[in-house]
């Protein structure tokens, strides 16, 4: 496979470097604020000045508390949760707004570059190993006044691996190895930086292939009609990325590459023994993006170009003999100009253009190639206009230094399958202290009815889903209040308290609810519905003493989007916590991380609450970090309400318990 291929040259590079010992990840809360937080806005800013409610999971963090996925790194933040469907894995949920069998509610961001299939709105979260990451930045609320559509209910910015001096020269690298017992998982990592006085550049390649473990308790599915068949969950994982960053006299240039491809076991293309539980589903992907900086005094013009390829191939028959394929194309292009009117008054001004391809949705025999059926896919395309712009007024910045910062933001999007929708986005910023603030923001979001929701229809096939060309794009209005503290050098804290209202949700639902034999599904707007919650995240860092990190959610949703019993907020637990404590001694460190999720409704019964919990033990030596970690410590799979088709109660996680070890080298 080309992407191994692409691994072993990186760790062929990696011998050549000098060691670097600074490459190790430190952690202090000054650290931490001054964090650059780049999904927050046109601009980065701070944690305590960012006009959005952010959590941040930084690289000592996932180095310390060994996290083996990004799915696992960003379930113990308050407000997030990562569930999984019978179609997909790893779907990110923000605020408890559910997704379809594709995460298209919530914006997947390399670098602040977004990506995602242009035919299903999915964006792949585990295209990146978590080793190649400096931090995970996550915005909760309604961002598509900042990215678009997709950004529906927040966003997650995977930040590539920096230096720890961004201003030095240096060269660093690191490999990373890890095998399992139960799993058998086998994995290598790799990724080199460098960095002179014009030119910059980050590359890495990993590769993982995990066995998997048997499904549930008994090792059974059960599927909607009560066939039984054996299941093991496999995973298998490569991807390549580069990010190329060259200083010259007429501007910055950047360019940025990811390659991903992901197989793994799936539950049928519906839960049905006979479509292909069992079988394989591959996702894979490129990613190209370009960026040109030029800087003008105080002022700055940025143009993007982007190009988004992915694909999708899953079975759809017990024998394997009929499979689905799609792929889809989004070409992106941006012209974003600053303007620095004075000190304390900026304007931001942006033109998007989008052009989003359905290439091909076929149902085809792999053996022969031969296409049954393109779906009423082939060649669909949609072109959407944004007109953007954000007004900053930094009064901490005038001669009376009062400690307030508004920004206010709109886009006016133009879709040409709907009417154009007008966004606003309002944030304002009290600096209490130079280790406290008050952020009151309110946002409003748009997510456009992907291709697949429109226009999708199998004419071979019974009991399938159906596109609705009706569809109107979802939206939603929503105001919160945020506090960040840091009573001292070892604590810091964010409360956020919400309320939301969506509207025009996408569901399926039956097509002929009185029907017997015609068990067909549609895609439907629901009515308007709201709901209400609270955050909290505290950390403690004291390196003589213990690390900890706690977070906790609460949420309340109505049932005002409800359609024959299934609505969003029944399957979403009210109340879920997170809690991780590590503690080093000398060249010795262990953590622990405890997750907790609270009782929830499922379609025929109520699934009680559960917990995960992990420990892992790390000794530094003078070649590197021997880790040695145990993954669901009660080995009991999570279940997730199965809420898509409502015809069966949940389905396991299929992460069972799972001893690791791991190894990491830095040169």
């Amino acid at each position: 496979m080309k992407r191994h291929a692409m691994l072993i040259l990186i760790v062929g590079s990696l011998v050549a470097p000098k060691l670097a010992s600074s490459f190790e990840a430190t952690q202090s809360l000054e650290k931490l604020f001054n964090l650059r937080i780049e999904v927050s806005s046109t601009s980065p800013d701070t944690l305590l000045n960012s006009p959005s409610s952010v959590s941040v999971i930084d690289r000592y963090t996932i180095q310390e508390y060994n996290f083996q996925s990004i799915s696992e790194a960003i379930e113990t933040l308050a407000g997030v949760s990562v569930n999984r469907s019978y179609f997909s894995h790893n779907l990110p949920a923000i605020r408890g707004i559910l997704q379809d069998n594709f995460t298209n509610r919530v914006l997947i961001l390399i670098d602040g570059v977004a990506s995602w299939m242009s035919v299903t709105g999915h964006g792949e979260l585990e295209r990146i190993n978590i080793n190649d990451l400096e931090r995970i930045e996550v915005l909760k609320g309604p961002a598509s006044v900042l990215y678009g559509t997709n950004a529906y209910s927040g966003a997650i910015n995977l930040v590539l691996r920096r230096l720890p001096d961004e201003n030095t020269e240096d060269v660093m690298g690191q490999l990373q190895t890890s095998i399992s017992t139960n799993s058998h998982l086998k994995s290598a990592n790799g990724h080199l930086l460098y960095a002179d006085q014009d030119l910059t550049y980050f590359v890495s390649a990993s590769a993982q292939l995990q066995e998997g473990f048997e499904y549930g308790e008994d090792s059974n599915f059960v599927d909607e009609v009560g066939s039984t068949r054996y299941h093991l969950d496999f995973q298998e994982r490569s991807n390549f990325t580069s990010n190329v960053e060259l200083k010259t006299s007429f501007g910055l240039h950047n360019l940025l590459i990811n390659s991903y491809l992901n197989n793994y076991s799936f539950l049928g293309a519906r839960p049905l023994i006979s479509s292909g539980v069992g079988q394989y589903s591959r996702t894979e992907g490129d990613l190209i993006n370009y960026n040109f900086t030029k800087s003008i005094g105080q002022s700055k013009l940025v143009a993007t170009l982007s190009y988004d390829r992915q694909e999708r191939e899953y079975s759809r028959i017990a024998d394997d003999t009929v499979r689905g394929r799609i792929e889809g194309t989004r070409s992106f292009g941006k012209l974003l100009g600053t303007l620095s009117i004075v000190d304390s008054l900026s304007l931001d001004l942006g033109v998007e253009h989008e052009l989003r391809k359905s290439l091909k949705f076929q149902i085809y025999n792999p053996t022969n190639k031969f296409v049954f059926n393109e779906n009423n896919m082939k060649n669909r395309q949609v072109a959407e206009t944004s007109l953007s712009a954000q007004f900053s007024f930094y009064m901490d910045r005038l001669a009376t230094n009062w400690p307030l910062r508004f920004v206010l933001g709109v886009r006016q999007t133009s879709n040409e399958a709907f009417d154009s929708n007008l966004s606003m986005r309002a944030t304002g910023v009290y600096t209490i202290s130079k280790t406290s603030s008050l952020k009151f923001v309110y946002g409003q979001s748009y997510r456009a009815p992907s291709l697949f929701e429109l226009y999708y229809e199998d004419s071979r096939s019974v009991n399938e889903i159906y596109g609705n060309e009706d569809l109107e794009p979802e939206t939603s209005d929503s105001t919160e209040l945020a506090y960040i503290l840091s009573p001292s050098k070892n604590w810091f804290l964010q409360m956020t308290v919400f309320q939301a209202e969506f509207d025009n949700k996408i569901i399926r639902t039956r097509r002929l609810p009185n029907s017997s034999s015609d068990l067909s599904l549609g895609f439907v707007n629901s009515n308007k519905f709201s709901a209400r919650g609270s955050e909290l995240e505290i950390k403690y860092i004291n390196s003589e003493l213990i690390d900890v990190m706690a977070s906790i959610q609460s949420i309340d949703g109505d049932d005002g989007d409800a359609v024959n019993n299934k609505y969003n907020f029944k399957f979403v637990p009210e109340v879920s916590s997170s809690v991780g404590l590590n503690k080093k001694f000398r060249r010795l460190s262990g953590s622990f991380t405890y997750h907790h999720i609270g009782k929830t409704e499922g379609m025929l019964e109520s699934i009680p609450a559960q917990s995960t919990m992990n420990a892992s033990f790390s000794i530094r030596g003078n070649s590197g970090t021997h880790t040695i970690k145990v993954q669901n410590l009660q080995n009991k799979q999570i279940e997730y309400p199965e809420y898509i088709r409502g015809n069966i109660n949940s389905l396991y996680s299929g992460q069972g318990q799972d001893i690791m070890y791991d190894f990491s080298t830095i040169f």
